[in-house]
């Protein structure tokens, strides 16, 4: 799953919220623009010049860019990858999630990038300020103007947030030719672009593996809150196995970006015998110079051979973070048992037998060697156990 967050907030004076909404766009290609695939839209009003929307392409390993029409629903195909793209109100309509959904139908994995350019237009302000916010973590869009004395701001968190697949490549800047901004990246320093430039941005994820019949997808949100959600991330390593029933301490670095916030730490976790759901593990209240908190808790894995999936999040005053999804694999070794000792003394070309036992909870093989020689099998390669003793 590939995702981007883009947070909108309509800052007024009236207590009243515009409501966010989307559509497809069916705008032939005009100047150097292409046609555009989606248009964000708050209150009725564009976010985009002339509605023109997001413009997006992608190709598969070093083929053609292909177009993502708005005018074809936004679905596009290519060397045997479908892409379609989903728009969706969730959250009491304060999110739009639109998701880029790829599939390969093949029969040999690919390498799939998608890109969507942007010029932005809030309202009729075609010269909107632009600015990052904790550099390259996302964008904010802000109409100095505003519509009826109301200011209008967009927050684009491209990276560590609720639902965001980290993006490869980030550009922000000065209009012009946006089939030259694909895939194009900043890396600093990061401006700030007032009101007299026409901007716009691009972001892409770049190169992205994709096994047959294996589908991903990138989700974008849209919020009518302001405030930056938290990020989290592992300040652990883990091992790659774990025994049944073993103990594993969970270690999580928590950081907010704004005072006064009351920031919680929660999981979901089951072993088979118990099951939590929305688990608090600790919270703490932002101030100066304590924006971030490491917090710990411990799991028990279960006792079958399996693998157990723990989901971590924060939340900012209703506000979701990035969330943390470990794997954590359960399994035995195989119990290998001599039963009857071998001669100490043997005669050159002599043979000797060795007995023994073997367990293992699903399947196992036997090897040997003497000396130096290569490795041999003994019977056959694979014995199918399932707990049972050979």
């Amino acid at each position: 799953m590939i995702s981007l967050l883009v947070l909108p907030k309509l800052i007024s004076s009236s207590s009243s919220s515009k409501e966010l909404s989307y559509k497809f766009v069916s705008n032939s290609a005009f100047g150097n623009r292409l046609p555009g695939n989606f248009e964000i839209l708050y209150g009725g009003e564009k976010t985009s010049y002339k509605s023109n929307g997001w413009a997006s392409v992608f190709h598969v390993n070093n083929y053609p860019d292909v177009q993502i029409l708005g005018s074809n629903n936004g679905v596009a195909s290519s060397h045997n990858v479908n892409i379609s793209t989903r728009l969706t109100s969730l959250f009491d309509n304060k999110w739009i999630l639109i998701e880029f959904i790829a599939k390969n139908l093949g029969s040999e994995p690919c390498y799939v990038s998608i890109a969507s350019y942007c010029d932005i237009q809030l309202g009729n302000n075609d010269r909107a300020y632009l600015y990052p916010f904790a550099e390259t973590r996302g964008l904010i869009l802000e109409d100095q103007y505003g519509q009826n004395g109301q200011k209008t701001k967009l927050k684009m968190i491209v990276r560590d947030g609720y639902g965001v697949e980290n993006i490869d490549t980030f550009w922000y800047g000065r209009f012009f030719d946006a089939r030259i901004q694909f895939w194009n990246n900043i890396t600093g320093p990061y401006p700030v672009f007032d009101n007299e430039i026409d901007t716009a941005f691009s972001l892409g994820w770049k190169d992205r593996l994709l096994q047959p019949q294996e589908a991903f997808g990138i989700l974008i949100g849209v919020d009518n809150n302001l405030n930056t959600p938290p990020t989290i991330s592992f300040a652990n390593e883990f091992k790659k196995l774990y025994s049944p029933g073993e103990n594993v301490e969970i270690i999580v670095n928590v950081k907010d970006f704004e005072l006064d916030n009351i920031i919680q730490l929660f999981y979901n976790y089951s072993n088979g015998s118990e099951n939590k759901v929305k688990e608090l593990v600790g919270s703490f209240k932002t101030r100066q110079n304590k924006l971030r908190e490491t917090m710990n808790f411990t799991i028990d894995l279960g006792n079958e051979v399996d693998s157990y999936n723990l989901t971590i999040w924060a939340e900012d005053n209703n506000k979701l973070s990035n969330v943390l999804v470990k794997r954590f694999l359960v399994n035995t070794e195989p119990v290998l048992k001599i039963i009857k000792s071998i001669d100490q003394r043997l005669f050159i070309d002599g043979a000797f037998d060795i007995y023994g036992t073997i367990w293992d909870d699903t399947f196992s093989y036997i090897t040997y060697k003497i000396d130096n020689s290569f490795g041999a099998n003994i019977g056959s390669p694979i014995l199918q156990q399932n707990r049972e003793k050979f």
